[in-house]
């Protein structure tokens, strides 16, 4: 099963915001998020079964505006889920844990006052380990060329929405529709909630955003 690996691609826009303080996109964003597998049991031959629990993913994102159209952004991210391999006699019980570094170059074009559409591309490296104690474990990393497009629109004074796809290309491509809504507490505060779906799994999200 390959991971959904957490998104931290960051549009970004002008430096000049005081007009419009919910768009925002100098920032550091915090996330949590569940990511479940569309199915929950795989046969690996044999007479083997192997189970995966739901993983849980944290992230760390950043983004830095260069001028009014372009942008820096990076992430980290690292999630953790669990793994119970039978024979239907004898239990083994493994964890799989994933990182990732995300670097990326983005623009953003707006298409009014509040509604900004903007792309991102840039290299994504995931490293993975696979433990079963007692029994042994097994590592591997890879880096490939990511893209994001997407949406953001400032729907009402304090509420946002984003829609995004993205296409990361590993050792086999990934794509990820992405949405969110986010509630801006302060001009430089927001609350998130956030939903992916990918083509082997699903994630729910949550997130807080600091802008400066």
């Amino acid at each position: 099963m390959q991971p959904l690996i957490p998104l931290l691609f960051l549009a970004s826009t002008p430096t000049s915001q005081a007009a419009d303080p919910g768009l925002r996109y100098s920032y550091v964003d915090i996330g949590f998020a569940v990511v479940r597998p569309d199915e929950d049991s795989a046969d690996l031959g044999g007479g083997i079964f192997a189970e995966f629990d739901d993983a849980r993913a944290i992230s760390l994102g950043a983004s830095f505006s260069l001028n009014e159209r372009f942008f820096l952004q990076g992430g980290l991210g690292t999630s953790s889920q669990d793994i119970v391999v039978t024979d239907g006699v004898d239990v083994a019980n493994g964890e799989y844990e994933a990182r990732t570094l995300t670097l990326g170059v983005g623009a953003r074009h707006p298409l009014g006052a509040t509604v900004d559409v903007y792309a991102v591309a840039g290299l994504a490296s995931v490293s993975a380990d696979l433990d079963f104690p007692g029994i042994g474990s097994e590592s591997d990393s890879e880096t490939g060329l990511a893209l994001e497009l997407g949406l953001r629109a400032l729907v009402a004074s304090q509420v946002e929405v984003q829609a995004s796809f993205a296409r990361i290309d590993l050792d086999e491509a990934t794509n990820t529709f992405g949405a969110a809504l986010r509630f801006h507490a302060t001009d430089t505060l927001s609350f998130a909630l956030s939903a992916q779906d990918a083509e082997d799994a699903t994630a729910l999200g949550i997130g807080v955003r600091f802008g400066f």
